[in-house]
Order: structure tokens, then C-alpha cells, then sequence
């Protein structure tokens, strides 16, 4: 058997980002007020493929009285002004690779803002809730309290351990040098869970569907399915988003299902939670006659 013999130099290209540039001071800037920050990346070939920071401004905010703001180098010292809250970003641009870009550092300004809020199920037997957020910023103090509905608050900084067996309305607020930011409210369910009642039962026409507490758009999504136990199969199937935009569902707690031209018999109503919120499914049976 011959061989074929492979000879020559393979020379490989690796794209690596740059590196996150950090921020000299973290210190808030208040609105009317102004400061010099610099931004620095540790960044180690300036001499062969150079980087740019890049600047940009969201909301009331200023770099250099403008939206943006890039210069070369490895260091960038620019004025933020906060002319009426909002945030700023810096990153490193190599614009030899394609604009390869590192990961940006972004800064809020003005009141905290409650950042990507998350809530879900700790413990089942408990009712016990865990609730988490991104910090917004240094110098931060959380504020938890009960809006409506009875619950036992366990703060833990910018997050929060809560039990309400009976269900109850939570909201957060974030408070720094620049003040205290808008609340932000979330009903957290009783331990049965979401639904209340399901009438009347058997149904002919509607079939009515009531839910716990205060229904908003500041609770677990989920999706609402009407099964055929004869077909198994979907026959309704509401989103949530479908859900939030009925009137019913905010003012009464409650929505109402056309059932008239469904078949007669046994249907199984399903209310699917976001499976991250760890809680159940829950199950109706409901007789159409």
C-alpha cells in the first residue's frame, strides 16, 4: 500500500476578544451633574492590532456632550453628564479583526432600577418563594414590602426569601445617593396555586375561569389548555400573552371560554406554569353537557 506524505506549514488564526475594559471610579452621577471617568483595557497588542473604546449613551446621558464617543488606545478618559437618567456603555473594538469586540461594561445612572427580576418556587410544602435580580449599581440598599396579601419577607440584600401560604403581592425597591427608584411589583399565588375556581360544572355555553389575587402582568406566565379526555387532544389553547390582553383577566381576576360548539363530554383544563417557576401543573376536570 503507498503512503502520500503531507509536508508544508499550517498556520492557524485565533480571534480572541479583547479584554472587558473596567471603569476608574463607580461612584452614581446624579442628574445636573457631571463627571470625568476612565475606562482601561489590559489589553497587550496595541503595537501590531490596536484596539478603539468605544463609548455610547442611553436615555438623558452624555460622553463628551455627544451619544458616542471612540478613541484609540488602551485608556479613554471622557465627561458623562446626566442630564435626566439613563446609563453608558464602554468596550473594546479591534477594527483590523472584523470589529471583534469584547464584552461591554455598562453603567446605570440616577435611582437603582430593578434589573432582570426573577422569582420562582423554593419550597412547595412552605409556599416559600425565592426572588433575585441583577445588582444595579454600587451602593444599593433594598427595600422589600408587602403590597396586599399577608407573607413573611426574608431580605437578603438585593434579593429575597418570602413565604405566603395565602398568596400576597411583593414589591422591591432600590434606593442610592441619587434617590429611590420605581417599585416593582409581583403576585406571588397561594399554595394551591393560580387557579380559584372553574364554573359552573357542568357547562353548556361559557365556562368561566377565576384566578387568586391580583392577576397582572408582574406574575409567572403560563399557558391555559383545554383537553378533550375522548381525543386527547388540545382543543383551547390560550398563551399568556393572549391572557394579559383581557380586560377581564385584570379587572376580575377572571377570563370566560366559548364552549357551546365543542362536543359533549369530559374536558381536562390544564394551567402549564413556566417551567422555571418550578410549580405545578394544574389540573381541572370539567363536564360539557
Amino acid at each position: 500500500m503507498a503512503h502520500v506524505g503531507i509536508s508544508g506549514n499550517i498556520r492557524v488564526y485565533i480571534r480572541q476578544k479583547p479584554p472587558t475594559p473596567s471603569i476608574s471610579v463607580e461612584a452614581n452621577i446624579c442628574v445636573g451633574n457631571s463627571r470625568s471617568i476612565t475606562a482601561t483595557s489590559n489589553y497587550d497588542f496595541q503595537g501590531t492590532q490596536p484596539i478603539n473604546l468605544v463609548w455610547q449613551t442611553y436615555g438623558g446621558v452624555t460622553v463628551n456632550g455627544g451619544s458616542s464617543f471612540s478613541q484609540t488606545g488602551t485608556s479613554s478618559t471622557v465627561t458623562i453628564a446626566n442630564l435626566s437618567n439613563g446609563s453608558y456603555s464602554v468596550n473594546a473594538v479591534i477594527p483590523s479583526c472584523g470589529n471583534l469586540e469584547s464584552t461591554v461594561t455598562n453603567i446605570k445612572l440616577g435611582p437603582p432600577v430593578i434589573t432582570n427580576p426573577n422569582y420562582w418556587l423554593f419550597d412547595p410544602g412552605s409556599n416559600m418563594w425565592q426572588f433575585s435580580q441583577t445588582s444595579g449599581g454600587p451602593r444599593v440598599t433594598y427595600t422589600f414590602y408587602i403590597s396586599s396579601g399577608s407573607a413573611v419577607l426574608n431580605p437578603q440584600d438585593q434579593d429575597c426569601y418570602i413565604t405566603t401560604p395565602g398568596g400576597a403581592t411583593i414589591c422591591v425597591t432600590g434606593t442610592n445617593s441619587c434617590g429611590t427608584g420605581t417599585p416593582y411589583c409581583f403576585y406571588l399565588p397561594p399554595a394551591g396555586g393560580y387557579l380559584k375556581t372553574v364554573y359552573p360544572n357542568p357547562a353548556t355555553d361559557l365556562l368561566s375561569i377565576e384566578f387568586e389575587g391580583d392577576v397582572s402582568s408582574h406574575m409567572v406566565s403560563f399557558d391555559l389548555i383545554l383537553y378533550s379526555e375522548k381525543s386527547m387532544e388540545a382543543v383551547k389553547r390560550l398563551v399568556y400573552e393572549d391572557l394579559v390582553a383581557m380586560n377581564s383577566f385584570h379587572t376580575n381576576q377572571k377570563l370566560e371560554i366559548d364552549v357551546k360548539n365543542l362536543p359533549r363530554g369530559v374536558y381536562y383544563i390544564h394551567l402549564i406554569p413556566d417551567p422555571k417557576s418550578n410549580l405545578s401543573v394544574q389540573k381541572v376536570r370539567v363536564v360539557l353537557e
